[in-house]
């Protein structure tokens, strides 16, 4: 919105009637100015070069260089306002044009000169509320945060102006005097702010903790902690990192309500060992999983996954099992993005799969329960290095070494670990098969997944189409991407009528059927397999479909 028009005439005359000792020129340039049009203000002004204005008159044009957005014209209302400043003109609104134009411009050295000339005529700003919350940013602009800290405290106390000052006001005034280490401030900024009862935003409440880290200074922290307990979302330095994202640990918040105010509470004890952002949020963590036990909150299996994530991260070994053997005891599924995700930790320092290893045969000999998503993340990890005979070996010690039964999950790990090498491990997969057929564990669709995954990589479709009434005559739904793929390579096979009775039996399902899957189906059949491999990247449908299905989550 365009600033007010100043009305420096005390009689009013029609558009277009002279003053005393006005050119038509000036004349036209107050008319534009009160008729708020600054294209022509912007015309004129260029006209007016070499000719003598009147003061009314170059304020109307530094309002119309306010409103503008281009640099040039901005710096030309600049120039304005030190022409009349030059000529010892006094008046409030060339300082609010000219502090607008120093924040549009973001040039600190002429934010504060002008903010410097503006509080040196003593101003009194009470009957303008607009004013200081303008000159508090002009300050903050111009580099001056205890300038800005000083016009925020009076225009706090003056109950007309303290209307217009908002929580981002205070909050950016509090960060800039944190950052000179003007500390003492910051407490009056955050008293003021408690006043008003104001709920600082996530990015002050960032910017707090990482100051109070870098200067190490307690009460800062305190504050950012109390900051974090008023907030209604999660600071980003919370929930940073590659596995934990703000929005999976605002949950975990939101699910401990009023937990955080206690959780608050309870890691002030140990600010002392807090070195940096990383080790405050595995502080919360740690704080959040105790609460989460010995206060009676209920935590689901989403936002117990968060906590494994962010132990995972920290490198936390003892809470990581603690979080996973709870989940294992209230019989909640084992996350496979867990697994994975633990995987690859192991895959960036390889020797970290054997020390879990033994930490396990340890735990299970002291009698402590082994929690089996570890013990998969490793059979997986020796999958992806293709050393199949060691996660066949960790498979099988299972119920000696760590005293946990095979379940259908473990079977699944298995499987597809086997269909990572790069050898044929059909006839291993069929004997698994067998193997949990004798054992009575039921399998899952993903069991079968994995089997035919082998079948078509062996080109043994027979094989597949056994496995698919296997699972038909076991009432098994088999997976969207179980049925993707076999319609691919059924096509890829020749098998035109198998290839288009699993679109057929997708529909049937309710599964969604793209388009290009149809339409690559149908391609293949009529060109062949080198048509497929001519118009698709090696892996180009299963990355398309994964995104897909990615994007409708």
């Amino acid at each position: 919105a365009a600033p007010p028009l100043p009305h420096a005439a005390a009689v009013a005359r029609p558009p277009g009637a002279l003053g005393a000792g006005e050119s038509p020129l000036c004349r036209r340039i107050v008319d534009a100015g009160r008729a708020k049009d600054s294209d022509t203000l912007m015309w004129l002004l260029d006209q007016s070069r070499g000719s003598k204005l009147t003061t009314q008159a170059r304020v109307h044009l530094l309002w119309g260089c306010a409103a503008r957005t281009e640099e040039q014209r901005l710096w030309q209302g600049i120039g304005l306002f030190k022409q009349l400043r030059a000529e010892g003109v006094v008046l409030k609104r060339p300082f609010q044009y000219a502090m607008e134009i120093a924040l549009r411009l973001g040039d600190a050295r002429t934010a504060r000169s002008v903010a410097e000339d503006f509080r040196a005529q003593s101003f009194s700003v009470a009957e303008e509320p607009k004013f200081p919350p303008l000159l508090v940013r002009t300050l903050l602009c111009g580099m001056n945060p205890y300038g800005a800290c000083a016009e925020l405290r009076q225009a706090h106390e003056s109950p007309d102006c303290s209307r217009e000052l908002s929580v981002n006001l205070y909050a950016e005034t509090a960060c800039a005097v944190a950052s000179m280490r003007g500390f003492r401030q910051v407490l009056e900024v955050s008293r003021a702010m408690e006043e008003r009862r104001m709920r600082p935003p996530p990015d002050a409440v960032t910017y707090m903790l990482d100051t109070a880290v870098r200067f190490r200074k307690l009460p800062i922290l305190n504050l950012a902690l109390s900051w974090l307990s008023q907030t209604r979302e999660l600071p980003p330095s919370l929930g940073g990192g590659h596995f934990v994202s703000a929005g999976e640990l605002r949950s975990l918040f939101t699910a401990l309500v009023p937990a955080p105010a206690m959780c608050v509470e309870a890691i002030r004890s140990s600010t002392r060992e807090i070195t940096s952002v990383d080790d405050l949020r595995e502080a919360v963590t740690l704080r959040l999983w105790e609460l989460a036990r010995t206060s009676g909150h209920a935590l689901g299996e989403v936002e117990l996954t968060v906590l494994a994530k962010s132990f995972l991260l920290a490198d936390t070994e003892g809470p990581l099992f603690d979080v996973l053997v709870h989940m294992d005891d209230a019989g909640m599924s084992q996350s496979a993005e867990l697994v994975e995700l633990l995987a690859c930790k192991f895959q960036r320092r390889r020797s970290m799969a054997e020390d879990y290893y033994y930490a396990l045969v340890d735990m299970a000999m002291r009698g402590h329960k082994v929690p089996r998503l570890v013990v998969h993340a490793i059979i997986t990890f020796y999958g992806v290095q293709e050393k199949v005979d060691l996660a066949h070996n960790v498979f099988n010690e299972m119920p000696t070494a760590f005293n946990l039964k095979h379940t259908t999950s473990s079977y699944d790990v298995l499987l597809a670990a086997l269909g990572c090498s790069r050898f044929k491990q059909m006839p291993a997969a069929s004997r698994l098969l067998e193997r949990m057929e004798s054992a009575n564990v039921p399998p899952s669709p993903e069991t079968f997944q994995h089997v035919m995954k082998m079948a078509f990589e062996e080109g043994s479709p027979e094989k597949v189409l056994m496995l698919m009434q296997l699972m038909q005559s076991n009432g098994l739904v088999p997976t969207v991407k179980t049925m993707r793929h076999a319609a691919r390579e059924f096509a890829k096979l020749g098998m035109e009528r198998q290839a288009e009775g699993v679109l057929a039996a997708m529909a049937q399902l309710g599964m969604h059927v793209p388009s290009h899957l149809s339409s690559r189906v149908a391609s293949i059949l009529r060109h062949g397999k080198a048509e497929e491999s001519t118009h698709a990247p090696p892996m180009a449908a299963e990355a398309e479909e994964e995104a897909e299905e990615e994007e409708k989550k």
